[in-house]
């Protein structure tokens, strides 16, 4: 099984920990803005570490993914994933294919997600057989940051 790192595709509408939140935590009046850069970035660096230890991403965005075969979509390695964009591959001729929608499921929930198979369908026979011929495209993140996260994020 291999994966490659993920590629933002649209980063977040908005900071998984917002600066009012951080502000509130510190117990900072929000008309008090002498640290605003500072607690923002605190809490970009703290997201940005729970993200990469955790493979989560707490805000809702869109990342792309490179597997080397079919059956690495059987375990995604990055959550919460809300939902597959798009599949494109790689064929033998070298050119990219987009994979019918209709032939795969998103399968799981929480952290522990894949791709399947539709009923009655396959795999594309004609992949060409190269790393990171498969690229997923996902949308994943939490539409609200559960507790432990936030508090997480904060301490």
């Amino acid at each position: 099984m291999s994966w490659s790192a993920a590629t933002l595709v649209t980063p977040p509408a908005s900071p998984a920990i917002a600066l009012s939140d951080a502000k509130e935590f510190v117990r900072v009046e929000d008309d008090v803005t002498d640290f605003d850069v500072q607690l923002a970035a605190f809490a970009a660096v703290a997201v940005e570490q729970i993200e990469k230890i955790c493979s989560i991403r707490l805000a809702p965005q869109t990342v792309a993914l490179r597997a080397d075969d079919w059956s690495d979509l059987a375990r995604l390695p990055i959550a919460p994933v809300t939902g597959v964009v798009s599949i494109h591959y790689i064929d033998v001729a070298g050119d990219e294919q987009l994979l019918d929608p209709s032939r795969y499921e998103l399968f799981g929930a929480d952290l522990e997600t894949g791709i399947r198979l539709q009923v009655g369908h396959e795999w594309p026979y004609d992949m060409r057989s190269v790393a990171g011929a498969i690229r997923v495209t996902l949308e994943v993140g939490y539409g609200e940051l559960p507790p432990p996260l936030w508090a997480a994020a904060l301490y």
